[in-house]
């Protein structure tokens, strides 16, 4: 995969083939062709026919050089926005076309986060490893209310109760909202170390930064932002368990 991933770039480089363009005129632009996961590539283009044709020649001399065989057949052409001749571009490059939102690694790409839709078939996929479990756990009632056996009086409680521990009268259930919070917090803390990871570059180059390399700043654009708006909105309490310390003049 190596070697593809050089000869993508250099076909970027000498204009045979160009990637997506991500950022603002305000911050460094990014130029991004392609990512590798394992043995699975995804490769970002434009809508030129000409750049496609090049990508499917890059593909035959890496068969020609190495060996190895590239299954078209399972590859997938993805639109994003309007591309009105993405048959014709899916018929050069030899691959069959899809639509956003869609699966990837399990995972839904391209959709909402804050849909509940795109859980369900992560649900699904735990109810079918589930099935041949249930009979070894009691009910739900059961579990929470162990002992009840359906008569009397209930008792209610409440959640903030429920949340303690054990040791503290609680039944040691886990607070997702707080959980989550601390999910977002770590990512600024990924943030503000990994300085060099792509996916920081890619935040950098939209919003530019802040604090020293800390943070970015603030989200204001209307479309595909939403997710990190909320991490961002922890700024204030994240950066209050934070210290610095004076050292050269080189960047925290």
């Amino acid at each position: 995969m190596e070697t593809l991933s050089r000869m993508m770039t250099r076909a970027v480089e000498g204009g045979l083939f160009s990637g997506s363009q991500v950022g603002s005129l305000d911050n460094n632009l990014l130029h991004i062709s392609h990512l590798l996961f394992a043995d699975d590539t995804l490769i970002f283009s434009d809508a030129n026919p000409d750049h496609i044709l090049h990508l499917r020649i890059l593909f035959t001399s890496f068969e020609a050089i190495l060996g190895l065989k590239i299954n078209l057949c399972k590859s997938e052409m993805v639109p994003v926005g309007h591309v009105p001749d993405l048959e014709r571009l899916a018929d050069i490059m030899g691959c069959k076309t899809a639509q956003l939102p869609m699966n990837y690694f399990g995972l839904p790409l391209g959709a909402k986060f804050t849909s509940k839709a795109i859980w369900d078939p992560i649900l699904e996929k735990m109810e079918r490893k589930l099935a041949g479990w249930k009979r070894m756990y009691v009910s739900k009632g059961e579990r929470f209310f162990v002992g009840w056996n359906g008569g009397g009086e209930e008792v209610s409680s409440k959640w903030s109760q429920i949340c303690q521990p054990l040791s503290s009268g609680g039944l040691g259930i886990l607070n997702f909202r707080l959980f989550n919070r601390a999910l977002l917090g770590k990512w600024l803390w990924h943030f503000g170390n990994e300085r060099e990871a792509l996916w920081r570059q890619v935040i950098l180059s939209k919003y530019g930064t802040l604090q020293g390399g800390w943070t970015y700043g603030d989200v204001s654009m209307p479309n595909g932002v939403s997710l990190w708006k909320n991490i961002r909105k922890d700024w204030g309490t994240f950066s209050r368990f934070l210290s610095y310390e004076v050292g050269d003049g080189t960047p925290v």
